[in-house]
């Protein structure tokens, strides 16, 4: 597989020593298959809580993603479709509406870790699952 910016050839990482993922040795980019997202959201290996208190301006990273070209799936060469992920998190993620593979650019994941963090914390109760439906109910509403 490709990176769908700079068609650099993708290679295989294990992160957080469970989950296979491939990533652009370029430009950090990130390739998810459909499933992986969800095997990370679990994994507890990195703690992030440290970093709740970093703003980021998902607005103005919104607005200069909307003038960039369309990209493909680097598994299916389907066109990818932007979304904010959750809804409400303000991460801009590409998903693969083919596969449901995912696309994201460098710093993403770290954001979507901390966010995961954030909504353990407001509900410590909640199963991942709980967690998972709650954010990911307006997943695929544009």
């Amino acid at each position: 597989m490709n990176c769908p910016i700079d068609k650099t050839p993708l290679e295989k990482k294990i992160y957080e020593g469970d989950v296979e993922i491939d990533i652009c040795p370029e430009c950090a980019g990130i390739w998810l298959d459909a499933g992986e997202l969800e095997k990370i959201q679990d994994i507890r290996e990195n703690d992030y809580s440290s970093k709740f208190a970093e703003h980021y301006d998902s607005r103005a990273e919104f607005e200069s993603q909307l003038d960039e070209e369309s990209r493909d799936c680097p598994s299916c060469d389907d066109v990818l479709i932007k979304k904010i992920y959750a809804g409400n998190s303000g991460i801009q993620i590409d998903v693969c509406p083919e596969c449901r593979g995912i696309w994201l650019d460098a710093g993403e994941l770290q954001r979507l870790e901390i966010f995961f963090e954030k909504a353990r914390a407001a509900n410590p109760g909640a199963s991942r699952l709980g967690l998972f439906w709650s954010g990911i109910k307006n997943f695929f509403v544009k």
